[in-house]
């Protein structure tokens, strides 16, 4: 199992951790190979990060190391950046080992993944289109923004993603994207949800009147659409409690019934999560999962998404919660007032988001990619240069 994790953490770092777990509970033998981009830090992390994104040799020197001593069937990457790159790719074709790669974003077709630009989405870069994201600054800081159009096109340039075998999504909206968008042929790619953990404790009932404030869990990051949840919270004069690292966060107002409750996990998260009446999920952005809604919904916490991305085939509208057209500060604030005194209809809500979750649950998840390794190990070895892309 390979994995980079992230400075500030993502539902990425929970998948793969949580993957690495389920799967040795189930029997398998699982070795790891983790970098942690908390590593970096000033400007001799800053450049580091920007070489080894486009060719990290000390890496792949240890991990050639790794595969000549493990004698893995197969590896599984959740993500490679930037100590790690997708040169693993093509090394584990020459060495005879079989590759999944699981797309948590969409890296393929956006240097920053988010195909967000100026709070809107884009998909400009797409198809080799990568030096507009250097050009535009879309990471707003003009080196970090080369280096991620540099990366993307070193990676195009040289079809590493070509020497994966089989790519894994989250969801059916980024399993159609990437066939659309990256010219990812149908065959190699498949659908797995995420797992969700079980909660660390008894889950509460869902008493609609004993739950005092809507909430957000999540990183503070212009895609997330804060700005919009805050916004919407304010004008529909509703509490609202916002969970995740927020240091670095300028929120657009102040006031009274808005509180930020930094970083939670563990019980003092399932206490947070107990409060809610509503979770919001108000991302401007593709998500190509929604780990925080289905987290909620296991909870029976209804929840209100933005019409976008894979979040429109997780909660359908007036069934598990509800969504809202991306970025509409007048809409959220809306559909936040007619709910809340709706008590009947979120009690309704609770149960549909709970059935909805069970989708998700960690034996679902794991079964299912057991079946993607068989299969894949079970397929004849390409002896051609096609691959996972076009």
């Amino acid at each position: 199992m390979v994995h980079n994790e992230h400075r500030l953490g993502g539902g990425s770092d929970v998948v793969a951790a949580a993957t690495v777990g389920l799967l040795r509970e189930r029997g398998h033998t699982v070795d790891t190979f983790w970098r942690d981009s908390k590593s970096l830090s000033g400007a001799t992390g800053r450049w580091r990060a920007f070489g080894s994104g486009l060719y990290a040799p000390a890496a792949l020197r240890e991990f050639a190391a790794a595969l000549e001593r493990d004698c893995p069937d197969l590896v599984h990457v959740h993500e490679i950046y930037p100590l790690i790159s997708p040169w693993i790719f093509p090394l584990c074709r020459r060495r005879g080992v079989r590759t999944v790669l699981t797309c948590h974003d969409y890296r393929m077709t956006c240097p920053i993944c988010t195909h967000l630009r100026d709070g809107r989405v884009c998909t400009d870069c797409g198809k080799g289109g990568e030096w507009r994201c250097a050009v535009r600054n879309c990471q707003g800081n003009r080196m970090q923004s080369l280096a991620y159009a540099l990366r993307n096109l070193v990676a195009r340039g040289f079809r590493l993603y070509q020497a994966v075998d089989l790519l894994l999504t989250p969801s059916a909206f980024a399993r159609d994207w990437l066939i659309q968008q990256a010219g990812v042929r149908p065959e190699k790619i498949r659908v797995v949800g995420n797992p969700l953990l079980a909660p660390g404790g008894p889950v509460c009932a869902y008493l609609p009147d004993q739950r005092p404030y809507i909430g957000y869990v999540g990183r503070f990051a212009p895609e997330k659409g804060v700005d919009v949840l805050v916004r919407a919270a304010a004008r529909a004069e509703l509490p609202l409690r916002l969970a995740g690292d927020n240091r670095s966060y300028r929120p657009p107002l102040d006031s009274p019934s808005i509180r930020y409750e930094g970083m939670l996990s563990g019980p003092a998260l399932e206490s947070f999560y107990a409060g809610m009446r509503l979770l919001v999920m108000p991302s401007v952005c593709f998500e190509t999962f929604g780990l925080v809604a289905a987290e909620a919904m296991l909870r029976g916490i209804p929840v209100v998404c933005s019409n976008l991305g894979a979040m429109a085939e997780m909660v359908a509208d007036g069934e598990q919660g509800a969504l809202v057209p991306p970025g509409d500060v007048a809409a959220l604030s809306l559909k936040l007032r007619q709910l809340w005194t709706s008590t009947a209809e979120l009690s309704r809500m609770s149960e549909a988001a709970r059935l909805r979750a069970r989708d998700f649950l960690p034996e679902h998840y794991a079964a299912a990619l057991e079946e993607a390794y068989r299969q894949l190990l079970a397929a004849p070895a390409r002896t051609n240069n096609g691959g996972a892309t076009r």
